[in-house]
């Protein structure tokens, strides 16, 4: 009897062992079915609706809406390496003479990008290069100056800057988006010297704010890319040699097949006699169109200035 008891307890082994083999060949057969699945995957586009700035900056919004992202199509977070480089967006900038910034923008991942600089009411359009990097020249409005770099992707990085040489100097700044163009004009006066006007066509040298002899009107933005925007801001002397002079601002938008019928969108910024800054924004419905081209002038949205004799 106590044979027979021991034979069946040594089956009974047999078959537990049996039972646990085919339990754990059959876990080891399924594990591929239930294992996570780590291939990559292509990464989501941007959120092209994303808002760049605050909520009543119109342009900021469109500029993020229609404008296309990297050729490479990859969000910053998800992106790899690109020429040993890290990914991600770097800004830096330092002030240099005539109270103006140059920022030092870097992003490995994102070559050929467009992107928007906005500082004190000023914006305009840039491009990073097949590098990703880009540097780039900003007069400054106020100091410190706070610079916003924006990605059509709605990131943004921020640099404040000090400029104390800014307080030797005036501006005055116009932005516009191309689909209808502005031009700022400058006419300066004084009871001793004929007029002379700064305009894109006529814009002085740096060389005469420098020496206190009069205005420069200087150009900023990239024209050839997907919604630029474009600036122009004018500098001069607070005091002057020879003197005062009283100088005189007007905006031009011309009327022709490009622009007739469309809303001229763009603002101004002014910075005050003794510090401080204004700024306006600008929505101006334009004619329709005639066939006729034709120059809208509009003489009065900015204060007059007086340079002083130094």
């Amino acid at each position: 009897m106590k044979r027979f008891l021991t034979h069946w307890r040594l089956l009974g082994v047999l078959l537990l062992f049996g039972l646990v083999a085919v339990i754990w060949i059959g876990t080891v057969r399924e594990a591929p079915r239930i294992a996570v699945d780590l291939t990559p995957q292509p990464p989501s586009q941007p959120n092209l609706n994303a808002q760049l700035l605050s909520p009543d900056q119109s342009i900021g919004q469109r500029f993020a809406e229609s404008t296309p992202v990297s050729a490479s199509g990859r969000t910053q977070a998800e992106a790899s390496d690109r020429l040993g480089l890290p990914c991600g967006l770097s800004l830096a900038g330092e002030a240099g003479g005539l109270a103006m910034i140059t920022l030092h923008i870097a992003d490995p991942c994102r070559p050929d990008t467009q992107m928007m600089i906005e500082h004190g009411g000023l914006r305009f359009t840039v491009e990073t290069d097949f590098t990703g990097s880009a540097e780039v020249s900003v007069p400054a409005l106020q100091s410190p100056a706070n610079i916003v770099l924006a990605q059509s992707s709605g990131a943004t990085q921020t640099v404040w800057i000090s400029v104390p040489e800014l307080a030797a100097y005036h501006r005055v700044a116009l932005y516009w988006t191309a689909d209808a163009p502005m031009e700022l004009r400058a006419e300066s006066h004084s009871s001793e010297a004929r007029g002379i006007e700064r305009t894109q066509a006529q814009p002085g040298q740096a060389d005469d704010v420098l020496r206190g002899d009069g205005g420069h009107l200087m150009t900023f933005g990239s024209a050839d890319t997907a919604s630029p925007i474009l600036a122009h801001v004018y500098t001069a002397p607070r005091d002057v040699i020879g003197p005062p002079r009283n100088v005189r601002f007007s905006l031009e938008i011309p009327i022709d097949a490009q622009s007739c019928g469309h809303v001229a969108r763009g603002g101004i910024a002014q910075t005050g006699l003794t510090g401080g800054l204004s700024q306006m924004e600008l929505e101006v419905p334009l004619p329709a169109c005639d066939g006729q081209n034709s120059v809208l002038r509009l003489p009065n949205l900015l204060r007059d200035l007086t340079l002083g004799s130094g």
